[in-house]
């Protein structure tokens, strides 16, 4: 059985929060469209038609509900203050916005993964073991904290040793097998949710991320290779179900 997690298809923040940044709404809204996992909903809706899931409504520049909860164990915040509250923005080393309402904010990563550990325990009563897909896109481009030398693939499928799903890989590789392929390069990891995090083999976890150059035109809106991406996950999806 699987379950998918899609964190970072949302772009609103609430309106009692707006405030709280410190750049003008037109290029928080710039930094918010292109970190942005655009249309992983929608690129994805083969997976979610077949399977449950759990989506996160907000922006990651609001909340990032993929990132630890705990600061001193979240290296993207240790380095960059972009932890699951981001501090920094994205296209400079400056201050994104207040941190006064942090600890209110905290609320909305909680609920996101009090759901999420929920529906993991509704699943594996079930089923003897679960997968979490957990989806993604990204941009080729590279921002202020990125490697400069790094060379982004198509597709980068990204796992933990201990929830690892051999099978749920080398079927994503088969699929995508015309694609330039990376295992846990750039990116790495997949999400597994707290309660069952180095706790329990029975969840297991892929994390799956599109390079938007495959999916999006010039506009960003989904191009026609998208429409095609969109038929391999399809075909992905027909797969996972007969495992």
């Amino acid at each position: 059985m699987f379950l998918l997690h899609i964190p970072h298809s949302g772009t609103d923040i609430p309106k009692e929060f707006i405030d709280d940044y410190l750049l003008p709404k037109i290029d928080l809204d710039k930094q918010i469209l292109e970190y942005c996992d655009l249309y992983t909903d929608k690129i994805f809706q083969p997976l979610k038609d077949k399977f449950e899931f759990i989506q996160f409504e907000y922006s990651r520049m609001f909340c990032d509900v993929e990132r630890f909860f705990n600061d001193s164990e979240e290296n993207m915040y240790l380095k960059y203050k972009l932890g699951w509250f981001y501090e920094t923005q994205i296209f400079s080393n400056t201050p994104l916005r207040n941190i006064k309402n942090k600890k209110l904010i905290s609320k909305y990563y909680k609920n996101h993964h009090s759901k999420l550990n929920d529906l993991t325990k509704k699943l594996l009563k079930k089923h003897k073991t679960i997968t979490i897909l957990d989806l993604h896109s990204f941009s080729d481009n590279k921002y202020w904290f990125h490697e400069k030398n790094t060379i982004y693939p198509d597709i980068c499928i990204g796992f933990e040793d201990y929830h690892k799903n051999d099978k749920v890989i080398i079927l994503i590789q088969e699929v995508f097998k015309d694609f330039n392929l990376s295992l846990n390069k750039p990116y790495s990891g997949s999400l597994v949710p707290n309660d069952y995090y180095q706790k329990n083999t029975n969840v297991k976890s892929v994390m799956i991320e599109i390079n938007k150059k495959l999916y999006l035109d010039n506009n960003n809106n989904i191009s026609t290779n998208g429409y095609k991406i969109i038929e391999l996950i399809k075909i992905l999806a027909e797969k996972l179900e007969n495992i």
